[in-house]
């Protein structure tokens, strides 16, 4: 379970950058205007945070870094790990078996097949 948690937790930074090497490869760069164009979009930052009940969050808080992120740059969600006993109770199991269960949402360019194998080889080279 803890290697399982390591893991996982490779996959990102603290600002929910995705380090695996190659997965940007196929994305467009920034057109010309284009951060000008996230700046002029009405959102605000504090009314996001407010919203989720939480005080920071990553990117600096900087609206246009949030809305790329949110938006225009492939993400990776971590959903749960499965095989960990969880009844009441403390226990000392250790599970023959534990998976993780993520995701990761792509952008227009990026090719599945090539993100599938740069996750694969990122992983086993763990």
């Amino acid at each position: 379970m803890p290697d399982l948690c390591w893991l996982l937790s490779t996959l990102v930074d603290k600002n929910t950058n995705i380090l695996i090497p190659g997965i940007e490869r196929d994305i467009a760069p920034l057109l010309h205007n284009e951060n000008d164009m996230y700046k002029k979009i009405d959102y605000e930052v504090e009314d996001y945070k407010k919203d989720l009940g939480v005080e920071k969050l990553p990117h600096n808080e900087d609206k246009t870094k949030l809305l790329m992120h949110k938006w225009r740059y492939p993400s990776l969600s971590i959903h749960g790990i499965e095989g960990a006993f969880y009844e009441p109770g403390a226990k000392t199991v250790i599970p023959a078996k534990v998976i993780g269960n993520f995701s990761m949402r792509l952008v227009p360019n990026q090719d599945p097949d090539h993100v599938t194998e740069c996750v694969i080889k990122y992983l086993n080279k763990k």
